[in-house]
């Protein structure tokens, strides 16, 4: 620290940096209870134990501070878990499955262990070659995560719109409408994602699709 000190009067002054010097103060604690390991393994051995299964159990506190010379003061902290598992097939394929959040629910976990089996033996089935046409086609909510989070590879940039290069480009220019029932949210309140940036300044809800 006292290296940058002596440092920082030697920089040029950079016109393009805007620092927020805001004494503003951010402090939030969602100590939401988690499953004791013992009983994740327990349920998975229940439901599961005769399968190919391999995947991942993370859960405990995400924290992320900040503090400035300006008095502004950030604390965040949430509790959170994460299941990411697969079923393997003897054939070779694989049903991916997920379970996170805030929440832990163990019927809900069980429901979808129990869903992800159903699953697998679709994968036994004959295959079945479409022509080429139109299709009706459901989209399950994993899927449909899928396409949201491929739109925040700058969908929503407002450098990516400028020059033209969002996926979005033709429901930005006019275009292209949405259904009326989508809407889309950078939900920062009672999220995992602190109300501040790394870079200080404070964080709100922002409409992005009404």
């Amino acid at each position: 620290l006292e290296q940058l000190r002596q440092t920082l009067p030697l920089l040029a002054v950079d016109p393009y940096l805007r620092l927020d010097d805001s004494a503003w103060h951010s402090h939030s604690q969602q100590e939401q209870p988690l499953p004791e390991l013992s009983d994740v393994l327990a349920l998975l051995d229940r439901e599961a134990g005769d399968l190919d299964l391999v995947g991942i159990y993370a859960a405990g506190p995400i924290c992320r501070g900040f503090a400035s010379s300006f008095g502004a003061f950030g604390w965040h902290q949430a509790n959170s878990f994460n299941v990411d598992w697969s079923l393997f097939h003897e054939n070779g394929q694989a049903v991916k499955a997920n379970y996170a959040g805030q929440e832990w629910n163990s019927d809900n976990f069980t429901a979808r262990l129990r869903q992800a089996r159903e699953q697998l033996g679709f994968l036994g089935l004959p295959a079945v070659t479409l022509k080429p046409g139109s299709y009706r086609a459901y989209l399950a909510p994993s899927a449909m995560d899928e396409i949201a989070g491929m739109l925040c590879w700058g969908g929503f940039s407002a450098q990516a719109l400028a020059t033209g290069n969002s996926a979005l480009q033709r429901l930005y220019n006019g275009d292209a409408r949405l259904s009326p029932l989508v809407s889309f949210t950078e939900q920062v309140s009672g999220s995992l994602s602190p109300a501040f940036s790394d870079e200080g300044s404070p964080r709100l809800d922002v409409p992005l699709i009404q």
